[in-house]
């Protein structure tokens, strides 16, 4: 089984759900001037950590999923209607296709199970949705059915300002 985190600001309580799995996963180190912010609960020495942005197969294959997704489902999604309101017309086609993008982080490396908070459990579904199509549409059994892995203290963390949110 492979884990790939998708919400790393979420890791508070996942990162205990993660030593549980005992397992390696791909993470994301995040640069903030320059330097990483450590992982709670990470082990480097155990787990394989990059930059993600140095990683072109993302953007590569988030376009391919650009072209997959069906606008209806990128319509529901409850990130956008939130974000863009009563005035989609106006939004960034970026807001619009991240989704997309956020399912290529997931399936670029082939993950089965990912953690996440119960509120990133929609991105999950459209995840698995694209997965299908691209299987579908060329006749193979290239991407995996992904399964969310939802529990612990952060099941639902609102605010990464105030976990408490």
């Amino acid at each position: 089984m492979s884990v790939n985190p998708s919400a790393i600001g979420q890791n508070k309580g996942l990162s205990e759900l993660w030593k549980r799995l005992r397992f390696v996963f791909m993470a994301v180190i995040i640069y903030r001037i320059g330097t990483h912010i450590p992982i709670p609960g990470i082990d480097p020495d155990k787990s394989i950590l990059f930059n993600q942005s140095g990683v072109s197969a993302h953007a590569e294959l988030g376009w391919v999923f650009n072209c997959v997704a069906r606008m209806g489902w990128m319509k529901r999604m409850t990130q956008f209607k939130d974000k863009a309101g009563k005035n989609s017309e106006n939004a960034s086609l970026g807001l619009f296709g991240y989704p997309a993008l956020m399912a290529a982080d997931i399936l670029v490396y082939h993950a089965t199970h990912v953690p996440v908070g119960d509120d990133q459990k929609q991105h999950l579904e459209l995840t698995r949705d694209i997965a299908a199509k691209f299987n579908h549409d060329f006749s193979v059994d290239f991407f995996p059915m992904i399964e969310p892995v939802i529990g612990g203290p952060a099941a639902r963390v609102m605010s990464l300002r105030d976990g408490s949110k």
